[in-house]
């Protein structure tokens, strides 16, 4: 039986055809859709949500849905490393609904547009940015999308582009996410039991975009720099329709920097006197012991830094230099009165910036172990991987005069592509086979002229090794630990 829909938005998935399969499926809540589905709905659209990667939901299963309700438009999310996933879907969907037209959102579409619309004939339409508004907008118009702000579209032989969109700033306005078609309880009771801290919660965002310049960042070009938020009565409410929903008490905060909202301290107060609970990200500069105090009364049990590096040449270039004048103890100090706090803390590294030699690299592993010294909990590692927009894709693809590696052999689209490797087996613990079983995505082509990608992942290997160690290493042999089966060079 066939249904009609103005709007049908799929979460899409890392795999089409073995998604049973899949290493390591997405189990978050795609906050994004939920919120132009909320948006549209309000508007008096029909809509349908199908989260494709939540449901393990292969390409014919996909196809079924959108062939069931025949949508005037199809909107999929679509991110760097599963964009060719997307452009494989969006050409079944093509052929399987020849009268919907197909828009594609998201960081990777809205910061290498002109490259989404090489890679693949199919796509349509391209939304920049804040997906609201425009949705609504590309629902009331038929044909002319020139009207349209904040687009990229087909026409004729080429692309068009309209003017950009003015930020949504009053986000309180916006309605709540919405859940009506999503697997919740595939978010809320899903665990991982040798990486129990990552599960079992909902998903809010108390601000959109961040004033930080990170050069290996898509944040600030993505929200072209700055930051809205919602007030903490706005994300109080959410919650405790949550809770009753669904008695849910545990959230995870998608912000990329949670401190920097001005109404921490006043949601931190109400939070903790409801009895939620909650974890987040932000930059350790940011987190005194008066804050962390105040997190913790209000709820806070988790808290995901974004160290990057050890290294201060990487932190200099990176616009990270979070060391300051004090070096690695501004990090122990902030893991230390966390863990007093019993907020588990957190950490990220990535290793391979494309100016790294092997000390860049084991100095970042080396703080790793000083800080798990200090109470560090939990610590991933990353293989570096370049993400369009960011000043070191520019650098790297844009400006053959600035470059840091040479180009010359590859094109621009071929710097996002990675691939995946299936090396968890023989781990030497179930932590360390976890983290390599989740994030098991390397660059095709390493941005790094020292080091080949597969290279930099037998060192994240090593890294997860060392970390999730019984003992921890004593310094002066992490770099011998690090690099002695794996570079003859390695100075």
């Amino acid at each position: 039986m066939r249904r009609n829909a103005d709007v049908l938005l799929i979460n899409s998935p890392r795999d089409l055809f073995q998604p049973s399969n899949r290493a390591s499926q997405d189990r978050r809540m795609p906050l994004g859709l939920m919120y132009i589905a909320a948006f549209l709905k309000q508007a008096g659209k029909t809509v349908r949500m199908v989260d494709a990667e939540a449901l393990r939901l292969g390409a014919m299963a996909i196809i079924d849905v959108a062939v069931e309700y025949q949508p005037r438009i199809v909107g999929l999310n679509c991110h760097t490393l599963n964009r060719h996933v997307v452009y494989d879907l969006v050409r079944l969907l093509q052929f399987a609904c020849p009268g919907s037209k197909i828009v594609l959102g998201g960081p990777h579409p809205s910061l290498a547009p002109g490259s989404v619309f090489r890679e693949c004939s199919a796509v349509n339409i391209i939304v920049i940015g804040e997906g609201e508004q425009t949705m609504l907008e590309l629902c009331n118009r038929s044909e002319d999308l020139e009207g349209v702000r904040g687009i990229a579209f087909r026409s004729g032989e080429g692309v068009r582009f309209t003017p950009p969109r003015p930020r949504i700033t009053a986000l309180d306005d916006l309605p709540f996410p919405d859940l009506a078609d999503l697997p919740v309880h595939e978010y809320l009771r899903y665990s991982d039991p040798d990486l129990p801290g990552l599960w079992n919660r909902a998903y809010l965002s108390a601000t959109r975009g961040c004033r930080f310049r990170c050069s290996y960042c898509t944040e600030h070009a993505f929200w072209s720099g700055g930051s809205s938020v919602r007030t903490a009565q706005s994300v109080i409410d959410e919650m405790l329709a949550y809770r009753q929903a669904y008695g849910v008490d545990r959230f995870y905060f998608y912000d990329d920097t949670f401190t920097d909202w001005p109404h921490l301290f006043e949601f931190c107060q109400s939070a903790g006197e409801l009895g939620f609970t909650w974890s987040c990200s932000t930059r350790i500069e940011q987190m005194s012991p008066d804050t962390i105090r105040k997190m913790a009364e209000g709820g806070c049990r988790e808290v995901a830094f974004g160290l990057e590096s050890g290294s201060k040449l990487s932190l200099q270039s990176v616009h990270k230099n979070w060391q300051g004048a004090r070096g690695h103890s501004v990090a122990s100090e902030v893991i230390k009165a966390c863990n007093e706090q019993r907020i588990a803390p957190r950490a990220h590294f990535i290793l391979g910036f494309p100016w790294e030699a092997a000390t860049d690299i084991t100095a970042t592993v080396k703080l790793a172990l000083t800080l798990r010294k200090s109470g560090l909990r939990d610590a991933n590692f990353f293989v570096f991987k370049v993400y369009p927009g960011t000043e070191i894709s520019k650098q790297i693809v844009s400006d053959p005069d600035q470059t840091i590696v040479s180009v010359t052999e590859h094109s621009e689209e071929a710097w996002y592509d990675a691939w995946s490797v299936y090396d968890w087996f023989r781990a030497s613990s179930p932590q360390v086979a976890a983290k390599l079983k989740r994030f098991n995505d390397i660059p095709l082509i390493s941005p790094n002229p020292r080091f080949e990608s597969i290279e930099l992942r037998l060192i994240v290997r090593k890294a997860y090794e060392l970390f999730f160690a019984p003992t921890i290493l004593a310094e002066a042999l992490v770099h011998d630990a690090l690099w002695a089966s794996s570079r003859p060079n390695s100075k």
